[in-house]
């Protein structure tokens, strides 16, 4: 399809985030649920930071809050969850994806890694 060109050599996760951002993927809250809007893919429950404004004195003019963005490196794993169904007849199993889970490291302040947590779920 010449329209994936220009996708090859990019990793999965970015591809499924911009996917997402355009709408032609939904995704999920994997805690509750709640679909995340295509907008908001790239900021959805991301930590709210006060940054000051500054004139052109160099004094504080006001504090503004910026959300962090995703960077989509940061989503290293791929979870998928899929049924699987034993042909008796052929002998074959037959696997049926029921969706997707984009994940991301999770680490303790001092860098050591725990884990990792689900960013978000698209259902296929």
């Amino acid at each position: 399809n010449p329209d994936l060109t220009g996708q090859i050599g990019k990793s999965v996760p970015p591809i499924m985030l911009q996917a997402i951002e355009k709408d032609i993927l939904k995704a999920f809250d994997p805690e509750t649920g709640e679909r995340i809007p295509a907008k908001k893919i790239f900021t959805w429950k991301a930590k709210t930071d006060s940054v000051p404004e500054f004139d052109a004195n160099g004094n504080i003019s006001k504090t503004v809050a910026v959300k962090n963005v995703l960077d989509p490196t940061a989503i290293t794993q791929i979870r998928i969850f899929q049924d699987w169904d034993f042909d008796i007849v052929t002998g074959k199993f037959n696997p049926q994806v029921k969706w997707v889970e984009l994940l991301f490291e999770v680490k303790t302040s001092t860098g050591m890694f725990i884990g990792f947590q689900s960013y978000c779920r698209i259902f296929y």
